[in-house]
């Protein structure tokens, strides 16, 4: 939606859903803000690792690269519930009436293309690193363990998307 969604809650099915999601996606952004919280704190360690004892921690990149996927993804549902994403507000804010619907309605299906299509990729690439042992080259940290949570959050956004 091109402005915050603020969906009825009543005793309807899909107000019923819209909460129970909700709910959901709350849980899952505050997941997210543990993973950052980490992150500070395992910088600071590595900061500290590196000044006072000059040997930074070996398996810092490798952790850091994997956590920006859950801290990026784990959010995405409910960052499109609240209508903070990044879109074409002002095109479809200028647009009124039922053309404005039909925006909207081209929007919410390059959503759920965009959403059915990535996550199909990133699950065939997470089973081809799966298949071959994928891992980084310092730490030997496996790569494909982030990408189903990936995928996973996609999927929640095209049930969000679907359900606005």
């Amino acid at each position: 939606m091109a402005t915050a969604s603020n969906v009825r809650e009543d005793k309807s099915l899909i107000s019923k859903l819209d909460q129970g999601l909700h709910r959901l996606e709350t849980w899952i952004a505050l997941t997210s803000g543990g993973v950052i919280l980490f992150m500070l704190w395992f910088s600071f360690v590595n900061i500290l690792s590196r000044g006072l004892l000059n040997d930074p921690l070996n398996v810092y990149f490798d952790v850091a690269r994997q956590s920006v996927i859950l801290i990026a993804f784990l959010g995405l549902a409910y960052c499109q519930r609240g209508g903070g994403h990044i879109r074409m507000d002002l095109v479809i804010g200028a647009i009124a009436g039922r053309p404005r619907w039909v925006a909207e309605f081209l929007g919410t299906l390059c959503i759920l293309g965009v959403v059915v299509f990535v996550g199909v990729g990133i699950m065939l690439d997470a089973f081809v690193e799966y298949r071959e042992g994928v891992s980084t080259e310092d730490s030997r940290l496996l790569l494909w363990p982030a990408k189903p949570v990936a995928v996973l959050m996609l999927w929640l956004m095209g049930l969000r998307v679907a359900l606005q």
